[in-house]
């Protein structure tokens, strides 16, 4: 173990640890060095209070959806958000596009929504700060396989 290893706040390991209990690594960068790129609006409904979390407490967020929409658009520019807009049926309101289209669906990724489609289901892309060209002096995406463990190496993830 290292310094980076805690267990002032333990977890509880259901299954797979060596212990019952296991610590928590902090490390420069936190999760966003790992971070998978997705980058979904909440809904408009996340604004509102729900009585089951708020309780007798009146909490709630200081603004709605409507309010802070066109900052959402302005986050996505700059970190240069791909995305596919309509495909989410669950999707809030969007006053602009993404700044790029998404990239190509891998060849698995093509067969699990074909069969989504087949069953009934709508499936529809994550939204992804990744790079497909846009032009902005970053790498683009080489749909390697590193994505969600690990910083992107050629700088096409918008990651640390």
């Amino acid at each position: 173990m290292t310094p980076a290893y805690s267990m002032e706040t333990p977890y509880r390991a259901l299954s797979g640890g060596e212990k019952d209990l296991v610590g928590a690594f902090h490390c420069v960068g936190g999760p966003s060095v790992f971070y998978g790129g997705a980058s979904l609006r909440f809904r408009a409904a996340d604004f509102e209070p729900h009585p089951e979390i708020a309780g007798d407490s009146r909490a709630e967020w200081p603004y709605r959806y409507p309010e802070i929409e066109a900052w959402y658009g302005e986050a996505e520019r700059v970190i240069g958000v791909a995305g596919e807009p309509g495909g989410d049926p669950t999707e809030p309101y969007h006053s602009t596009p993404y700044p790029q289209l998404p990239g190509a669906l891998a060849p698995a990724s093509r067969l699990i929504a074909q069969s989504a489609r087949r069953l009934g289901l709508h499936p529809s892309r994550l939204p992804l700060a990744f790079n497909h060209g846009r032009g902005d002096g970053r790498a683009p995406c080489a749909a390697c396989p590193t994505c969600d463990g690990f910083a992107c190496a050629i700088g096409a993830k918008n990651d640390l």
